[in-house]
């Protein structure tokens, strides 16, 4: 017990700390995080990569996402949200009056953060997906022989530079993106730095397991994704 004691004490301290870290441009910055609308060409960019990537597969891959971030919002709230019944931070009486709060305050139970869960649940399933990238980069790069014209290597050098870019994007990246949007949620008062990593867990988790199961339905010959499977849809 004086350990989960001493882990809430930290875990209200810290969380008070991050709120009153504030001002009136992070405010900003925090609510647009924390807005789901904003990221709405995020996720028109991500589509358009995975159909580039797996052709008729990508629907596939599609439909595991807007599976998995039902259930991550269902367990979210059913399983955590309703079961344990921890109030917000906006809501605890014993915080009252002393927290900022630029964007209200949401339901009244906080653990875990919905947001944490469904952001990790998707930078987790997605992220292996993307790091086809790097396969595409190579592959491209063995048709640029030595006798390639200036013309074809600035080509190769620009295409290089955009694939390699968004492959570092997408396979670490999203990670850190869930991790701001997490922050954001803590900064707002919404939730308890505990209630963020452990949705982030229980995000990640569910995503990794959704992963591992959907590859293995469309590449069922093979323990990885590699570029020549995927040129063949």
């Amino acid at each position: 017990m004086e350990v989960i004691e001493k882990l809430a004490k930290w875990d209200w301290k810290l969380s008070i700390a991050v709120n009153g870290w504030h001002s009136g441009w992070a405010d900003t910055v925090m609510m647009f995080l924390s807005d789901r609308l904003v990221w709405i060409p995020f996720y028109v960019l991500m589509v358009v990569w995975l159909f580039g990537l797996y052709k008729k597969k990508a629907v596939w891959i599609l439909l595991g996402v807007a599976a998995l971030i039902a259930v991550a919002d269902w367990t979210s709230v059913h399983w955590f949200k309703l079961t344990v019944q921890r109030l917000r931070p906006c809501h605890d009486p014993m915080w009252e009056g002393l927290l900022n709060l630029p964007a209200g305050c949401g339901g009244l139970y906080g653990f875990v953060s919905s947001h944490a869960v469904n952001h990790f649940a998707m930078a987790a399933f997605l992220t292996p997906w993307f790091s086809r990238l790097y396969g595409v980069e190579n592959e491209w790069s063995g048709r640029v022989s030595g006798a390639a014209t200036a013309w074809q290597r600035w080509v190769f050098a620009i295409r290089k530079a955009m694939y390699g870019g968004l492959a570092f994007f997408f396979y670490g990246g999203l990670y850190i993106w869930a991790l701001l949007i997490g922050y954001s949620r803590v900064y707002l008062a919404a939730h308890y730095v505990g209630d963020v990593i452990c949705g982030g867990l229980w995000g990640t988790l569910l995503g990794l397991l959704l992963y591992f199961g959907l590859r293995r339905i469309l590449f069922p010959a093979s323990p990885s994704v590699t570029p020549n499977q995927t040129e063949a849809v």
